[in-house]
């Protein structure tokens, strides 16, 4: 017989009278070599003789004879060679892989089932590259840390018995920086609109691609108006410290304004010792507009800026509707969940709602808005004037998003000033200006504090 694996039996089972011997042999006729034999049973006996050291592909031979001096009574016997039952090896690369943001390389070792020897051939993704390990089954890659998912496939080969060839993938999946931003259209002007862009963390550059062909603003939050209705796709690319990422989303021109429209940003409260803390920025707009949120837990708040605590980890679908009282109704919804899903009950999932100009968001400090402060024009091609009928200014400071004063001033028996940010806004941290809302913080002489929003193209 020609050996089909490394183990296996022969099973001999003769007559009543046949004590059976049974030899092994290897080599070729005349020049056989002894292996192994068996005689453990008496006449009519089954003798089994294990087989632990077989060669796959080797021709074997076997020997059966009677034990007794004589013949025996009877001389007939069967003989059966069995090989082990055919365990396919399975791959396993492991489960999917999820890494921080920056991460540009990783190792881990594939653990295939099944008893026979195998080999290894890894594909991998474009981007990546076998560092070591190719050929076997511990491997490390290196990739540039664009954020894109990475395919890594082991093709595992069993060279043994059932000669199958197997395949298993998993994915590296890299961290992008937390790329958040609503599209914000615009009250009066339906071709024009606002990013409102809350990525959090230090970031190095912006880079904003609205689709239609126009300049890169490399603005946070800029805004921009389109030539022509139509859909647009429109892609913001970060840099941080450690790694970059973009995100798109499209934007649909229709050259119509709502008189009303809800809208609000969800965005971790990364100032707070709350993983599960959210701050909403409330970017609705609609004259003497009234509000309803559905916090998606049978519960409900009639007021701008409410805040809220939910009972578990959620997900919930948080809502606004507005309403103007004149016809206009409009509705907008978002989810929101528990990051640290395993201790809600320390850190229950929170919500604050704020306007875009408070000092949650950008740094702004809270006042109310007495409504005799105007700003004009707005939105603005870089100058603007500030001015007030019966108050008198003592300072002014304008804030982008992040909550950095890039412009300011003081004054004296003042009640209307034009401020010019044409090429001259910039930052603490070096980041210039450009186009998108900021936030005037406006003192008076009585030392009271209103806050207006301004939106430079």
């Amino acid at each position: 017989f020609t050996a089909a694996s490394a183990s296996g039996m022969i099973t001999v089972a003769g007559c009543a009278s046949f004590n059976a011997v049974v030899e092994l042999y290897s080599g070729t006729c005349g020049a056989l070599t002894y292996v192994s034999c068996v005689n453990a049973t008496g006449a009519g006996g089954t003798e089994t003789l294990p087989l632990t050291t077989l060669i796959p592909g080797t021709v074997y031979y076997i020997r059966v004879y009677d034990f007794a001096a004589g013949y025996p009574a009877c001389n007939t016997f069967t003989i059966c060679v069995t090989s082990p039952a055919c365990t396919s090896t399975a791959a396993n690369v492991g489960p999917n892989v999820s890494l921080p943001c920056g991460s540009t390389m990783y190792s881990w070792i594939s653990t295939p089932s099944g008893p026979t020897v195998q080999s290894y051939t890894w594909m991998v993704s474009s981007g990546e590259t076998i560092i070591a390990g190719a050929g076997t089954n511990s491997i490390t890659v290196a990739f540039v840390a664009s954020g894109s998912p990475y395919m890594n496939t082991v093709m595992v080969v069993d060279t043994g018995v059932c000669g199958t060839t197997t395949y298993d993938t998993m994915y590296i999946n890299v961290a992008t920086p937390g790329i958040n931003y609503t599209i914000v259209p615009d009250s009066t002007n339906p071709y024009n609109y606002t990013f409102f862009n809350s990525t959090p963390g230090t970031i190095l550059s912006y880079s904003w691609d609205f689709g239609d062909g126009s300049a890169i603003s490399t603005a946070a939050s800029p805004s921009h108006t389109y030539a022509i209705t139509g859909t647009y796709n429109v892609c913001l690319s970060v840099t941080t410290s450690v790694c970059s990422g973009s995100l798109c989303d499209s934007v649909h021109v229709t050259g119509v304004t709502n008189a009303c429209n809800a809208l609000f940003n969800v965005a971790h409260d990364t100032t707070s010792s709350n993983p599960n803390g959210y701050i909403v920025t409330n970017l609705s707009y609609g004259a003497s507009l009234s509000y309803a949120w559905d916090f998606g837990d049978g519960t409900f708040a009639y007021v701008p800026h409410p805040t809220h605590t939910y009972p578990a980890i959620g997900p919930y679908q948080l809502c606004l509707n507005v309403n103007d009282g004149m016809g206009c109704s409009s509705n907008y919804c978002d989810s929101i969940y528990a990051v640290d899903s395993l201790h809600t009950h320390l850190h229950p999932i929170q919500i604050t709602v704020v306007g875009a100009g408070s000092s949650t968001t950008v740094g702004v400090a809270n006042s109310n808005d007495e409504g005799e402060w105007l700003i004009s024009p707005n939105p603005s091609k870089g100058a603007f004037q500030v001015s007030n009928t019966k108050q008198k200014i003592k300072e002014i400071k304008v804030y982008n998003l992040l909550g950095e004063v890039v412009w300011q001033n003081t004054y004296h028996n003042v009640t209307a000033t034009t401020i010019d940010f044409a090429g001259s806004i910039s930052s603490p941290s070096g980041r210039s200006g450009g186009t998108g809302i900021y936030f005037v913080k406006i003192t008076d002489e009585k030392k009271n504090v209103v806050n207006k929003k301004i939106v430079i193209q």
